[in-house]
């Protein structure tokens, strides 16, 4: 699962790209640290691709500088199906022009089964550039 693509550097909101191949994952939950003086987490949003009838989100900022999200499908789903796809979207607000390391603390990440039981994965965090000077 990495961080991917910035959708959007603008108006000091930062959108991410959570991407990854995880057939038949019914649930994701993942902390991540960021720089507080540069990004504040405002955010995160599953993908179309959670497409059980019933899918619960949380996401909030614990503490400057660490965010938690978890996204789980309830009751009967088959999973997400296989190939890479994006799987949530992840906002922040800009609070200053600078890089920020974007990276997952992987003792508190992971995905499961329909059973509850832990999946293979590996998380790679992103980078948050600072603009280019005129």
């Amino acid at each position: 699962v990495t961080l991917q693509q910035v959708v959007s550097d603008h108006e000091n909101q930062l959108t991410l790209t959570l991407a990854g191949d995880l057939a038949t994952a019914h649930g994701l939950a993942f902390r991540l640290e960021y720089d507080p003086e540069v990004l504040s987490f405002t955010g995160a949003e599953a993908s179309n691709e959670w497409t059980a009838p019933n899918v619960l989100q949380r996401a909030k900022e614990a503490r400057p500088g660490l965010a938690a999200v978890v996204i789980t499908a309830r009751g009967e789903w088959s999973g997400l199906p296989s190939g890479k796809r994006a799987l949530a979207t992840l906002r922040f607000t800009i609070q200053k022009d600078a890089p920020s390391a974007v990276k997952f603390v992987s003792a508190y990440s992971s995905a499961v089964d329909s059973k509850g039981l832990a999946l293979p994965i590996s998380f790679t965090g992103g980078q948050r550039r600072a603009a280019e000077s005129p």
